[in-house]
């Protein structure tokens, strides 16, 4: 068994090409009457993150009434990044909780 490994030989851009189909061929080497097989490989260029998230609003602010049921909605909170793909994809967490009296 034999096994060979391809390398990256220059720069890649998912701005400029995204997607790759390779066609791989294996063979023998038994010339003339060379067996050999291909096979399709798809390479996808993920873009790297270059972009921050950022929200809608500079702030938000909700205004609530104690006789809420728990699990009413709250606020509606919107966030957006301009990178695509994977690094273009948000999570949102609550991350600091101050209480006022």
């Amino acid at each position: 068994m034999w096994f060979t490994f391809l390398q990256v030989a220059g720069t890649i851009d998912s701005r400029i090409t995204s997607r790759y189909n390779l066609t791989i061929r294996v063979d023998d080497g038994q010339s003339p009457n060379s067996r050999f097989s291909l096979k399709t490989l798809e390479v996808v260029v993920n873009s790297k993150n270059e972009h921050s998230p950022s929200f809608s609003k500079n702030s938000y602010e909700a205004t609530l009434s104690e006789l809420l049921p728990v699990g009413s909605f709250v606020a509606n909170v919107v966030a957006t990044d301009k990178d695509r793909g994977l690094p273009g994809r948000i999570q949102y967490r609550l991350v600091g909780f101050a209480a006022k009296a």
